[in-house]
């Protein structure tokens, strides 16, 4: 199965902050599962996939 272009950001600006997936979902109010499940594309979340990108600094910036 191939990562996403969104799920690779997230991994190497994670890797960059040197915090992780568990620490991402907290920051949401989230379960770790179900940050996975947004990152491998099996729940759409738009809310979340913004605040993600907010949080990580990540993606399209207007």
């Amino acid at each position: 199965m191939s990562r996403s272009v969104f799920e690779i950001e997230v991994v190497i600006a994670l890797k960059k902050l040197g915090k992780t997936n568990k620490w991402l979902a907290e920051q949401l109010g989230i379960s770790p599962s179900y940050l996975s499940d947004i990152l491998h594309g099996n729940r759409k979340a738009t809310e979340k996939v913004e605040l993600i990108s907010k949080i990580l600094k990540i993606g399209k910036v207007d």
